[in-house]
């Protein structure tokens, strides 16, 4: 679950895309 929060936060704008390939 960490990863997956600091992804959405390095890449907020790809996170609607890469939501699903960042879980």
């Amino acid at each position: 679950m960490t990863e997956y929060t600091t992804s959405m936060n390095r890449i907020s704008t790809t996170t609607i895309t890469t939501g699903n390939g960042a879980g």
